[in-house]
């Protein structure tokens, strides 16, 4: 974990740093990648966004490592208009790894309501570029993660139609204690369990 740089000095304590590093062995296992520093990325194009926020950013993303059903489907994909170059997803970062779960950051002097227009900005991107490879229905419930300070958010995300809605906050854990930080790594743990057993299968029906 040394090699990623996090956007606030807080998340590099050895509690946060332990938070994020009980991912890439469990990714590996299961085929899916963990990405890093998103905060330069930027939507592409802007007509995906149902609003111009400057700077609404997330922080990272955990994506699916494409197996042979994706790279197949890549090769089918077009660039959208506006576009010169294809991804999965709503910004040529990580283009070819569809995008699973959103990780929003905010620092310890923040609410973590704050995050909430960020990952609804970037999510109802993702999901309008979604729709641009096939109309879906019906969509799985999607998992948001709000990391504010030491406290760990869960929200839900669902899709009907053109409305999105995103449910309350579920607090999963802090970094407080380590019987706390334990209750994140498990939630992570599942996140990524569902992003194999739930998202995967979703993705190539969508894409298939």
């Amino acid at each position: 974990m040394d090699r990623i740089r996090f956007q606030y000095s807080w998340v590099n304590d050895t509690k946060q740093r332990c938070i994020f590093g009980s991912m890439p062995s469990i990714a590996q296992v299961l085929n899916i990648v963990v990405m890093a520093r998103q905060k330069t990325a930027r939507i592409e194009p802007a007509s995906l966004a149902r609003s111009a926020l400057p700077g609404r950013v997330v922080d990272y993303v955990v994506t699916l490592k494409p197996d042979a059903a994706i790279d197949q489907a890549w090769h089918r994909l077009r660039p959208l208009p506006g576009v010169s170059v294809k991804s999965w997803n709503y910004t040529t970062r990580a283009r070819r790894n569809p995008i699973a779960i959103h990780v929003e950051t905010k620092g310890p002097m923040k609410s973590w309501t704050d995050g909430k227009p960020q990952i609804a900005t970037w999510t109802d991107a993702w999901l309008t570029r979604l729709t641009r490879i096939r109309p879906a229905e019906p969509w799985p419930a999607i998992p948001l993660l709000i990391a504010q300070g030491h406290d760990w958010h869960l929200l839900i995300v669902s899709k009907k139609d053109q409305k999105m809605t995103i449910w309350e906050e579920i607090a999963i854990g802090s970094t407080r204690s380590c019987f706390d930080a334990m209750k994140v790594v498990a939630v992570l743990h599942w996140l990524i369990d569902w992003a194999e057993t739930v998202w995967r299968p979703w993705f190539l029906s969508l894409v298939g």
